[in-house]
């Protein structure tokens, strides 16, 4: 892995020459025609020369869109955010972000002469002028209007240099331009004594930050996970506290991303999410396949507000204690296998010599500082690949970094120990026949063979009576794999004739039939 040292570079923009775009080069000839109309200029020869300015045209027109439903304009404003607005208001802030379409003095002295010739007074003439000024803006919205949307995806796209918004058929997508993180101290200011320090409580700290980053501009987030177990004491909120007050993290709990999946109301919007690389869910206990969704974005639905698409990039949960839905002493699940990372701290960060010599503040200032100038290096340097070969870049440190800290190096896969778990519920069907939901669905025949009759439910059974709840949830959704397991014949639950009786049976094992040799060490 790569140790990070180095001091980070500026990003370089790309000036090339503006190109616009076809709606607003269209609506430009739609503008000078109206007012042409207006002026009752109707022959090409007659018309009034009139100078659009297309970089406030394309503004208004490349940086708004309409929700029906609100009734409302949004607009991403130069201070990169997006901002609504009521019908009435929509024009002035058009006007007032992205600045009038026609030079209205300098339109007025081309057309004088003939906007005196088509008025009879001056209230007419004040009139006519109003509604040329007026004109530009107007048919604007109505564009906006006609091409309304309610359905948002907000993003960030870092290799651009300013806020736009794209259309297609069914939604529109909000892009805001990058801005680099701040940090409390400059980068040749930053006691390096602090940050080797901290090295030495978190030795995975640069490989921590190389895979966040990666996170950032992969394409695929599928293995964006990280189970981050750390004692109590170890300082996990010293680290993503600190990231979170300058915009790197996003915090939740189970309980909200449940929501956030079922499309419930939540207490958050795309302002928590659009600049941040983490979302971090703190003292997890529990994890379940739905999870899965959490891979490259997630809609929020805020009350009173548009419900959006927002991006999702590094998902870290962290915990003092074992979870056993994600992992236990059977393994980890083969879908959360093939997803999380996983890195262990222990220790007293408190208990440091450097932290209690510097104190909390001074400590924790350092520590974000380096992160965040080396997460800006970093970003900068992905920029400079382009798109494509920075998502290759990625896509390779992820694979690495699942080589060192995938969540299976620490813990087998479920799936190889499957044969473990089915030999336990066998002993248990076989030696617990008091128990009533197994003794009377279990058959011994004269030649001591066993069967089992309801089988599934049986097996359902014994897994709730044997395993703790979140483990439980697990195993029983590979039931079918364990019966396979606990099948003799190979042939699983089939029609049989059984001491006289026909029906669904399940030919058992014995216990010496399962070869528990040469299982994976957990």
């Amino acid at each position: 892995m790569t140790n990070l040292e180095k001091q980070p570079t500026s990003r370089v923009v790309d000036n090339t020459k503006k190109v616009y775009s076809p709606s607003t080069t269209n609506m430009a000839m739609s503008i000078k025609s109206a007012i042409n109309g207006l002026l009752k200029l109707s022959h090409e020869q007659d018309t009034i020369k009139i100078h659009i300015d297309l970089n406030n045209l394309e503004g208004q027109m490349q940086n708004a869109f309409w929700s029906a439903s609100k009734n409302n304009l949004f607009i991403i404003t130069p201070e990169n955010t997006l901002a609504n607005f009521v019908a009435k208001d929509a024009e002035t802030f058009l006007k007032s972000f992205f600045g009038e379409i026609i030079n209205y003095e300098q339109f007025c002295a081309y057309a004088n002469e003939q906007i005196r010739r088509i008025t009879d007074n001056r209230q007419e003439l004040t009139k006519l002028l109003t509604k040329i000024r007026n004109l530009p803006t107007e048919m604007v919205l109505i564009d906006h209007k006609k091409n309304q949307r309610d359905k948002v995806n907000v993003n960030v796209d870092i290799f651009a240099d300013k806020s736009y918004i794209l259309r297609d058929r069914s939604k529109v997508t909000v892009y805001f331009r990058h801005e680099a993180y701040e940090s409390p101290i400059k980068f040749k200011q930053i006691d390096q004594s602090v940050v080797a320090d901290y090295k030495e409580h978190f030795p995975q700290l640069d490989d921590f930050i190389s895979f966040l980053v990666a996170s950032r501009f992969t394409v695929d987030r599928k293995k964006c996970y990280l189970w981050f177990k750390c004692t109590s004491d170890w300082g996990k909120g010293l680290l993503f506290n600190e990231m979170k007050r300058y915009g790197l993290v996003t915090e939740t709990s189970l309980t909200e991303v449940e929501k956030m999946i079922s499309g419930s109301p939540v207490g958050k919007s795309y302002h928590d999410f659009i600049d941040s690389l983490i979302l971090w869910v703190d003292e997890f206990t529990n994890v379940t396949s739905e999870l899965k969704v959490l891979c490259s974005d997630i809609t929020i639905s805020t009350k009173y507000q548009l419900s959006m698409d927002v991006p999702l990039y590094l998902k870290i949960f962290t915990s003092a204690e074992s979870v056993s839905s994600l992992a236990n002493e059977y393994g980890v699940e083969d879908q959360f296998a093939n997803r999380f990372a996983f890195i262990e701290g222990s220790g007293s960060i408190e208990k440091r010599e450097k932290w209690k010599k510097v104190g909390k503040t001074t400590y924790g200032d350092n520590v974000i500082s380096y992160i965040i100038n080396i997460i800006n290096r970093d970003i900068n340097d992905y920029i400079k690949l382009g798109k494509i070969l920075a998502a290759n870049k990625a896509d390779t440190f992820i694979d690495k970094y699942h080589e060192f800290y995938s969540i299976d190096k620490t813990f087998s896969k479920l799936s190889d120990n499957l044969i473990l778990i089915a030999n336990e519920i066998l002993d248990f069907i076989l030696n617990e026949n008091n128990f009533s939901p197994v003794g009377k669905h279990l058959k011994k025949t004269k030649d001591n063979g066993n069967y089992l009759s309801s089988a599934s439910k049986v097996v359902s059974i014994v897994i709730d009576e044997l395993y703790d709840k979140s483990s439980s949830q697990a195993y029983q959704k590979r039931r079918d794999e364990i019966i396979q397991l606990l099948s003799s014949d190979g042939q699983g639950i089939k029609q049989r004739r059984v001491e006289g009786k026909n029906g669904k049976f399940l030919k058992l094992k014995s216990p010496d039939d399962f070869d528990l040799s040469g299982l994976p060490s957990i």
